[in-house]
């Protein structure tokens, strides 16, 4: 092998770029992208380029340790590292202050050698190599000595290993005589309920694990912990036996159910659910007893019968075109219990939950955040409407909820805007009334969650400012591809850029090609979430449905939609106060049966922001001052007064309409009267 072709090496690993590494280490291109992150194929692959590398300019590839590109450096080690002379490597190893290599790095490099007792002497060495504790974590577990993880664990405090780091070295003991030791020293060792359960239940003897439940208090185990070691003893005659001696064994609530789910009889379990009351199953308990079941008429009528207080209270309905495409993300919190149940079993089909470590629960220690993913669903329709109801009304009812550090995102379809023209008008509708969305962008009775700011961003300013430095131009854009990409390069494509009120970056190439609104705050409320989607999508609607206005000659167009451009060029005006503007907007987005709805929102929320000085003084700087406007409409050119002052056509509209309103109150003032 060539130095150039040591080079090129170089280069695919930083990238990468295992095909061709793959090529180069003569292996056939079958590997899946999962296969490629296993260790011992990775491993294989280095190997086999290393022997070709040996057989070329190796004295090019030994001079790249004296390079000053820290990168190269740590290649070269890796690739000897899983060679023939990785004995060398020991001797860089101890060289790493100088050499600058990080923690991660020399972990990986340890354990490319192989050589369990060369692992534990640079683990001994930890403070001394600057091993951090994560990746101490993992040597300890590459050594696969039971006893050795056992001293670790007893010396914890001295080695740094939090409690994440303990219940990851639980799973890599395999000798049942230390498991039972660990059992017996859970204080000393700093076990949780959960570590003690998987010891057990790797002993893979049934008489320990009875013995083990017989003795459930004083190895403090809890109701949940018990109902664990039953289920997995797989045993549905002793699951019926502890259901019956179910105060005895002190099980309740979910981890009750489990057990009566385990004894695996139907007719079982329906007899159970009819005895809720006198079991006291509710909550996650009972909802995993009902979904258990096989769908048929009688188990979808007990759900019906599970959710029917919360679902009776639900009102609303998306009303969003039926070939608009809408998605949503619930972050909400829970007990551990909900958490592990909503995480194994999808809270509704198709519908996806995981993890969200940004997500505090009011009880730090035994709750946790979920962001719940719904499919894609599409607008008027009832399906969508039910699917939201379901949704909210189990998490409701089984107590999960949400607080300041959760979000309520809505993605709307992108294609739904299909020219530029469109595009423009939701900019213009954004940037024009984005204070305004955060006011009437959550329920009635609050105000935008207290980090609102860090992850749903304020864009009107800057747009503003771009569009009058002319560091952005999207007035004369009229191929909608490159109007797009515009967008992206005003917002930004780092991943930290994506926490803006409104994210574009879906719009890259392999994104999900939606527009993701950020304003909302989290909830478990299907009505407040209907009134969101309705809201955020009516925006998108609206600049659809005004760029078909926009199409038309003035002549060609009905009285309404003339209306309608009209309230349009209202709310470009900052001359109007925030009241006629937020109507205007209304008229303009949502249906006249449901604008009460966000009427109430913003005098109720508008009055709580006036109390929340620091949050409203932040809006204020963020957001537009003036007027956002992209392209002024054909009409507006101008037109003269007698008094010889020119003004817009938009300016004469604005002022006519606000004229005709104010006569229609006063007329409906006299009427009254």
């Amino acid at each position: 092998m060539t130095a150039e072709e040591i080079d090129k090496i170089f280069e695919a690993i930083k990238n990468n770029n295992y095909s061709y590494l793959l090529e180069k280490a003569g292996m056939e291109s079958t590997y899946s992208e999962e296969d490629l992150r296993d260790k011992q194929i990775k491993n294989i692959i280095f190997l086999n380029i290393f022997l070709k590398i040996q057989n070329g300019d190796y004295e090019y590839f030994i001079s790249k340790m004296q390079s000053e590109n820290k990168k190269d450096i740590f290649i070269c080690l890796s690739l000897l590292s899983v060679s023939p002379h990785n004995e060398k490597v020991k001797d860089y190893i101890d060289q790493s202050e100088q050499l600058e290599l990080t923690s991660n790095q020399l972990r990986i490099l340890i354990e490319n050698i192989d050589d369990p007792e060369y692992t534990k002497k640079c683990i001994e060495r930890r403070k001394e190599l600057g091993l951090g504790s994560a990746n101490v974590e993992m040597l300890i577990e590459s050594v696969c000595d039971s006893e050795f993880v056992l001293k670790c664990m007893e010396q914890r405090k001295e080695m740094g290993l939090d409690d994440e780091d303990i219940s990851a070295l639980v799973e890599f003991i395999f000798d049942q005589d230390v498991a039972v030791k660990c059992i017996e020293q859970r204080d000393k060792i700093g076990l949780k309920n959960e570590d003690v359960t998987n010891l057990i239940y790797t002993l893979d003897d049934p008489k320990c694990v009875l013995d083990c439940i017989e003795r459930r208090k004083e190895l403090k185990l809890g109701s949940s912990d018990i109902a664990t070691l039953i289920v997995n003893l797989n045993n549905p005659g002793y699951s019926l036996h502890c259901v019956e001696h179910r105060k005895k064994l002190e099980l309740e609530g979910g981890g009750l159910a489990r057990v009566i789910e385990s004894v695996n009889d139907a007719n079982y379990i329906k007899q159970c659910i009819a005895q809720k009351d006198q079991l006291g199953l509710c909550g996650v308990g009972l909802l995993r007893l009902i979904e258990c079941l096989d769908t048929t008429n009688e188990s979808n009528s007990l759900m019906e019968e599970f959710l029917k207080d919360r679902m009776e209270k639900y009102r609303r309905k998306v009303e969003l075109p039926s070939d608009m495409t809408i998605g949503i993300e619930i972050e909400c919190i829970g007990s551990c219990e909900n958490t592990e149940y909503i995480s194994m079993h999808r809270i509704y089909p198709q519908w996806k939950c995981e993890g969200d470590k940004s997500i505090e629960g009011d009880n730090l220690s035994e709750e946790y955040g979920l962001e719940i993913q719904s499919p894609i669903l599409t607008g008027e329709n009832d399906d969508t409407t039910r699917q939201i109801k379901t949704v909210c009304a189990k998490l409701e009812t089984i107590g999960q909820y949400a607080n300041e550090t959760c979000g309520g995102h809505i993605h709307i379809g992108a294609d739904y805007l299909t020219n530029t023209q469109a595009w423009q008008n939701l900019l213009e509708l954004w940037g024009n009334n984005e204070k305004l969305l955060y006011i009437i962008g959550n329920e009635k009775g609050t105000i935008p969650r207290s980090n609102v700011l860090l992850f749903a961003e304020p864009i009107s300013r800057k747009l503003e400012d771009e569009l009058g430095s002319d560091t952005i131009e999207l007035e004369n854009e009229e191929d909608l591809d490159s109007f797009k990409e515009k967008i992206l390069k005003f917002q930004g494509t780092r991943l930290y850029e994506r926490y803006k009120c409104i994210n574009f970056q879906n719009l890259s190439k392999g994104g999900k090609g939606t527009i993701e609104f950020r304003i909302p705050n989290g909830t478990v409320n299907a009505d407040t979430w209907i009134e969101n989607i309705n809201l955020f999508g009516g925006l998108v609607k609206a600049a659809q449905y005004l760029s078909t206005i926009q199409e038309k000659s003035p002549e060609e167009r009905t009285e309404e939609e003339r209306r309608i451009l009209k309230k349009f060029d209202i709310i470009k005006s900052d001359e109007i106060e925030e009241t006629e503007k937020l109507e205007a907007l209304l008229e303009i987005v949502i249906p006249e049966h449901d604008r009460h709805i966000y009427r109430e929102r913003y005098e109720e929320n508008v009055r709580l922001l006036e109390e929340e000085k620091r949050l409203k003084t932040e809006l204020v700087k963020e957001t537009a001052r003036g007027s956002i406007i992209l392209k002024k409409r054909k009409e507006d050119i101008g037109s003269e007064c007698f008094i010889g002052d020119r003004i817009t056509g938009t300016e004469m509209d604005i002022t006519s309409m606000i004229i005709e309103d104010s006569m229609k109150r006063k007329t409906n003032e006299r009427g009254e009267n």
